[in-house]
């Protein structure tokens, strides 16, 4: 699959060490000029409380603890809306960022951004997900050990990405869609065939035991 891709004709250095070359027409962009962070609070609204995790992205916080919280503990609990990144600080450097898909309120240690500007969200919660960025969300960390290190916005802000344009954001989303729901077939494929075997070892290692087999 990933041999099939053909790169870009031209690459130029991007300026950052760690980011190396980029395609020639990218832009070279710190993460603050295209997001902003929202600090909007729920107060007394009854809204539905949503949780980030990591295999599902936002979902509802009942399908994803059996932990249920009244109404007066979301009153400081922050405003997510669909298409709002969000990012969990004390696990940034593990790559927990996701795209929300619905509205609701989410943790107040979490932080919440919204785009600047006519961007793919999903492209960039793909992109804060990588290897490169995941270790440099690390070392921008701040806190008393590796599991309390939090990310500032000012830190997630200064960091620079490889911005594409709009319509190939778009192309890369829709490209690692494909390639996920294929990854996935393959996935489920095996897992039946595995199961398959399993079930045929164990008939053979009865038939063997009890002597109905030579």
């Amino acid at each position: 699959m990933i041999n099939r891709l053909q790169p870009y004709p031209a690459y130029k250095h991007s300026g950052v060490e760690w980011l190396g070359e980029v395609p020639e027409h990218w832009e070279v962009r710190r993460i603050k000029t295209l997001f902003r962070e929202t600090d909007e609070r729920n107060g007394d609204r009854r809204s539905p409380l949503l949780s980030l995790t990591r295999e599902r992205g936002i979902v509802p916080q009942a399908e994803a603890s059996n932990r249920i919280a009244s109404v007066e503990d979301l009153s400081n609990y922050k405003v997510c809306k669909s298409g709002d990144l969000i990012m969990n600080r004390m696990q940034a450097w593990s790559g927990m960022f996701a795209v929300s898909g619905i509205e609701g309120v989410i943790s107040p240690d979490y932080s919440v951004f919204q785009p600047k500007g006519p961007i793919d969200v999903r492209y960039f919660e793909a992109l804060f997900k990588t290897p490169a960025l995941v270790d440099e969300f690390a070392k921008r960390s701040k806190g008393i050990g590796s599991g309390f290190n939090r990310l500032y916005t000012p830190d997630f802000g200064a960091v620079p990405i490889a911005s594409p344009p709009l319509h190939e954001q778009t192309a890369i989303v829709r490209f690692l869609d494909w390639a996920d729901r294929r990854i996935r077939r393959y996935i489920h494929a095996k897992q039946k065939l595995i199961k398959l075997l399993e079930e045929y070892k164990q008939a053979l290692i009865h038939q063997a035991v009890t002597g109905k087999i030579d």
